[in-house]
């Protein structure tokens, strides 16, 4: 079970974005200002403040994060057998993506929030979360010497869903970013003609155009989940999984048209992305099922030749 400790820090990183969509969905981006640790000069926020309260706690979480996904990093290298690439790869990828997020998110608190910028901080989130997946999911492969005949037609069959997957969850990913932008760069308001201090995208066909084109990719992303589960009862393989993305799938959609409708509430947006990122996680978690195998080969040493006795002359 070397994957725990990876699972865990999988898990935390999911509940940080929540979090950090609750800062988003409460516009509480601006409440400690642009002072860090602090909050307005603070060690602690005004507890009286709920914004103040949301924001500084997602800081703190997401510090607290970094330690996690650093530890977690060193004992996934520590747990690869020889020769195990994809650990290695994902967990340097892990930490990678961790610095980036965090010079991303300093900056992001350091400039006061610009209209625009948090799709880039949600953006890089994502791919962070991603990393993690694959690496847990990396870790979980059972380490043999030699496969089966029943388990190179297990992952034979398994392959027949993955590049149905990685064109999907890519759309998705799309979809995703294009529709953080809709919101951050304030085009969400502008369609709607609600009063915005600061707007990226002024033109309400431009904001209609980029709200129409997310409802596109998520109808096409729709059809391609179709396939994915189609292709998953047909081979037998990862058959939940899919079902679920489908389904998460289409609450995505509809979470998104009941945002809009409700003029951006925030229970209506803060569900629209906690469901936006159960849809992408599902969607990793298909891509490294169907790509990555379930079995890891390891190598063995070869023995040592023995050395021949002289024969008694």
């Amino acid at each position: 079970m070397r994957h725990r400790f990876s699972l865990f820090t999988t898990i935390v990183t999911f509940f940080a974005l929540i979090l950090g969509n609750l800062v988003v969905a409460t516009n509480s981006g601006d409440a400690c200002g642009t002072d860090w640790p602090k909050c307005n000069g603070n060690f602690f926020p005004d507890i009286a403040n709920y914004q103040q309260v949301i924001e500084y706690s997602h800081r703190a979480f997401t510090g607290l994060l970094g330690f996690i996904i650093l530890i977690n990093a060193i004992i996934a290298i520590k747990r690869r057998v020889k020769g195990e690439k994809l650990v290695t790869i994902f967990a340097f990828a892990s930490l990678f993506i961790l610095i980036l997020q965090s010079l991303v998110g300093g900056l992001n608190v350091l400039l006061g929030t610009p209209p625009g910028f948090t799709t880039i901080d949600v953006t890089v989130s994502l791919t962070l979360l991603v990393s993690l997946i694959f690496l847990t999911i990396a870790l979980k492969r059972k380490p043999v010497t030699e496969l089966s005949e029943e388990a190179v037609m297990e992952q034979r069959n398994a392959r027949k869903l993955y590049y149905p997957a990685v064109v999907s969850i890519s759309l998705l990913y799309f979809e995703i970013v294009l529709g953080a932008f809709f919101k951050h760069s304030a085009a969400s308001k502008v369609m709607l003609d609600i009063p915005a201090k600061e707007q990226l995208i002024s033109s309400k066909l431009i904001a209609t155009a980029l709200y129409d084109s997310h409802g596109i990719i998520n109808t096409v992303v729709v059809i391609s989940s179709l396939l994915i589960l189609f292709y998953a009862y047909r081979y037998k393989v990862n058959q939940i999984v899919s079902l679920l993305y489908l389904l998460f799938i289409t609450l995505t959609g509809l979470t998104g048209f009941l945002s809009v409708s409700n003029n951006l509430g925030v229970i209506s947006t803060s569900s629209h992305m906690i469901i936006t990122t159960i849809t992408l996680s599902l969607g990793a978690i298909l891509i490294g099922n169907t790509g990555f195998g379930l079995y890891v080969r390891t190598r063995v040493l070869a023995p040592l030749p023995t050395s021949n006795k002289r024969k008694a002359s």
